[in-house]
C-alpha cells in the first residue's frame, strides 16, 4: 500500500499565503490525523472495532504517525480526530450517552465527508 502522506504537502505550501494562521493549523491537523488514521487502519488489516479504537494508546498513535511520515499529535484534539476517523473508516457507529449530548466539534463523519468531497483538500 502507498504511504498516506505522499501527496499531502503542508497547508503552508499548498494554500494561498494570505489566510489566517488558524486555517493552516486546521488543514495540517486534518492532514496529520488522516495520515495517522490511515496507517493505523492498514496496520490493523483494514478494520478496527470500537474496543480496538478506544484502547489505542497515545504511544501507539505516535508510532503510527511516525510510520506515516508525519509528526506525532501534540493536542488532545488531534488524538480525538484520529480516533473519530478510525471510527468512521471502520463503520463503528457513534454512541450517544444521552439524547441531549452535545455533538463533538471533532465530528469524524463530517471531516471524512469534507475530505472526500475535496472541501478540506489534503492535496
Amino acid at each position: 500500500m502507498p504511504k498516506s502522506t505522499a501527496e499531502l504537502p503542508l497547508a503552508q505550501h499548498a494554500m494561498p499565503s494570505n489566510l489566517d494562521k488558524s486555517a493552516y493549523e486546521a488543514v495540517n491537523r486534518a492532514r496529520k490525523a488522516s495520515a495517522t488514521a490511515y496507517e493505523l487502519l492498514i496496520s490493523h488489516r483494514g478494520t478496527l472495532t470500537r474496543t480496538d479504537i478506544t484502547s489505542l494508546s497515545r504511544e501507539q498513535i505516535d508510532l503510527a504517525a511516525g510510520r506515516a511520515g508525519v509528526e506525532a499529535p501534540t493536542s488532545h484534539g488531534t488524538y480525538a480526530m484520529v480516533r473519530e476517523l478510525l471510527r468512521v473508516y471502520s463503520g463503528v457507529p457513534r454512541i450517544r450517552t444521552t439524547p441531549t449530548a452535545p455533538v463533538s466539534t471533532l465530528d469524524g463523519d463530517a471531516l471524512a465527508l469534507l475530505l472526500i468531497a475535496g472541501l478540506v483538500h489534503p492535496l
